[in-house]
C-alpha cells in the first residue's frame, strides 16, 4: 500500500491520518481475475473456474505480508516533546526519546492505528535521524543555532505565506469534507462513491 496521508502539525492531527488508514483498509477490493466468458457473478466474487490473481485475499488485511510505505506524515508529538528536547537529543545521538514522542509510535501502542484488528503490523527499526525540516539540500536542520539562516525578501517572504495559507485553507476543506461523510455516515448515508 502507497498512501499520503493527511499533513498538520497540530496536537489531534494525527486522529484524521487514523480514520484516512482504517478507510484505506476498509475501502481496498482486490477483485477476482477478470477473464473472457466470466459472466458479471463471477467479476462480483461469484464461482470462476480461473480463480483470482490474489488467491482468497480480497481486502489488504487478508494478504500474508503487506508492506505499507508512503507520506504518513505522522510527526513528534509536540506536547510530548519540546523543540529545544529533540535538537538536545539529536545533538547527543538520542533516537529513543524521539521515538517514544512519535505520533505513529503513540497510536499504534495505543492501538489506534495499525492494531491487532487490522492485522499484525510491525514497524522497522529506526536508526536515522527525523528527515523534516532539513535545509533544502543538506543535512541541516532548519533553526540549527549553529547554522546562518538566509535571509528572505519581501517579496519571497510573502509568496512563502500565500502558498501556507492556500495550503491550510485546502487541508481544511478537506476535513470539513471527511466530518461531513462522518456525521452523514451516522445518520444512514454515505458519500463513498463520490
Amino acid at each position: 500500500v502507497c498512501s499520503h496521508l493527511s499533513a498538520g502539525a497540530q496536537d489531534g492531527d494525527e486522529l484524521w491520518r487514523n480514520y484516512h488508514v482504517r478507510e484505506i483498509l476498509s475501502r481496498a477490493d482486490f477483485p477476482p481475475r477478470a477473464g473472457p466468458g466470466m459472466s458479471r457473478p463471477e467479476l462480483n466474487g461469484g464461482p470462476s473456474n480461473l480463480g483470482s490473481i490474489w488467491g482468497n485475499a480480497r481486502a489488504i488485511t487478508d494478504h500474508e505480508n503487506i508492506i505499507w510505505l508512503g507520506d504518513l506524515n505522522y510527526r513528534l508529538q509536540s506536547s510530548a516533546i519540546s523543540d529545544d528536547e529533540v535538537r538536545e537529543h539529536l545533538a547527543a545521538g538520542r533516537l529513543q526519546p524521539l521515538i517514544e514522542a512519535d505520533q505513529l509510535h503513540r497510536e499504534m501502542e495505543a492501538g489506534r492505528v495499525f492494531n491487532s484488528k487490522e492485522g499484525v503490523w510491525r514497524e522497522g527499526p529506526i536508526t536515522f535521524y527525523p528527515t523534516y525540516k532539513y535545509h533544502r539540500g543538506g543535512h541541516t536542520y532548519i533553526g540549527d543555532p549553529h547554522i546562518p539562516m538566509k535571509q528572505e525578501t519581501a517579496s519571497e517572504s510573502s509568496r512563502l505565506e500565500e502558498k501556507e495559507a492556500a495550503e491550510e485553507e485546502a487541508e481544511a476543506a478537506g476535513k470539513q469534507d471527511v466530518a461531513r461523510q462522518e456525521t452523514d455516515g451516522a445518520q444512514g448515508k454515505t458519500h463513498r462513491d463520490r
